[in-house]
Parts: C-alpha cells; structure tokens; sequence
C-alpha cells in the first residue's frame, strides 16, 4: 500500500490522504487497509479514501472501488479517476480560499 497526501494548492497544506490498496478489487478489500491505518488515519484526521485497484475504463481513464473512510466511513463505490479528481480538487482550492478574501481598509493608518 502506498500513501499520498494531498495538499492545499496555495499553501500545500495537506487536505486529505490517500491511501492506495493496488490488491482491492473489490469493496470488502479495502476494509483490510482502512482497519490497519485506523490510528494513523484518526491521528492525521484529514479526510482519507481507500482507492482500490485502477482498472482501465477507455484509453483516458480508469474506474476503481473508492471508500471515504474519514471522518464519516462511507460506503465504497465505483468511480473513474476522473470522478474521483473532482471530488479532491475543491478540497485542495477551498482551503485557502477564505484567506483570500480581501479585508477592509482603516483609512485611519
């Protein structure tokens, strides 16, 4: 199994961890790794998926069994990478998006 954190795209603060299980291929299989990351994944306390074996789909994409397991535990589904990546990238644009908002001006400085 490997592991990515996935960070904030301004500050590359870490937004959510992946944990890769190429030998999941199916839904039961990614409880095995979700049960022996628990403390690191409650430690860590980002939202973390278990992403099962990549399967291709079409030529530009693959679909793989996905489980959300923090900080609620979903049920896993079937999704294609490209799905999958639209779920992370407002994760990783949202964090620092409240920081950008502009802040008002004392004229009296």
């Amino acid at each position: 199994m490997t592991t990515t954190l996935l960070g904030c795209l301004t500050c590359d603060t870490p937004v959510a961890w992946l944990l890769f299980a190429p030998d999941a291929f199916t839904p039961r299989q990614l409880e095995e790794p979700s049960r022996a990351m628990a403390k690191d994944i409650a430690a860590l306390n980002l939202p973390t998926w278990v992403i099962g074996a990549e399967q291709m789909m079409t030529p530009h994409d693959s679909v793989a069994w996905v489980m959300n397991v923090w900080p609620n535990r979903e049920k896993a589904e079937r999704l294609s990478m490209s799905a999958l990546n639209s779920v992370f990238d407002p994760l990783q644009r949202q964090h620092c998006a409240t920081r950008d908002t502009p802040q008002s001006i004392d004229p009296q400085r």
